[in-house]
């Protein structure tokens, strides 16, 4: 599966239009707290042990690219740019009734 179409929808979410024509909607909130960097990732596992800063910007997005054919890279205004989201993770993030049912 792969997206034809990711745009920003509201302000604090991203939505992914499928090759199968579903539609997910994404909070950006969702997207950077289930990021796939190596770093987050550990911190996730680890039960969240970094403290809980404030980091402004933190869950605004600054752009999207894509990486291949197979994933696409965020890129948020607090500088972290380091997570990519292969299609297959970013689809299993949704939160909808059919692909969480």
């Amino acid at each position: 599966m792969r997206p034809t179409r990711i745009h920003r929808s509201k302000e604090n979410e991203l939505t992914v239009t499928w090759d199968d024509e579903h539609v997910g909607i994404y909070p950006l909130q969702l997207l950077r707290d289930k990021c796939p960097c190596a770093t987050c990732k550990a911190d996730n596992e680890q039960g969240g042990t970094m403290l809980p800063i404030y980091e402004e910007g933190k869950y605004q997005l600054s752009g999207v690219k894509q990486v291949g054919q197979y994933a696409i890279q965020l890129s948020w205004q607090d500088g972290h740019d380091t997570g990519i989201y292969t299609f297959e993770f970013l689809r299993s993030l949704c939160a909808c009734e059919k692909c969480n049912g």
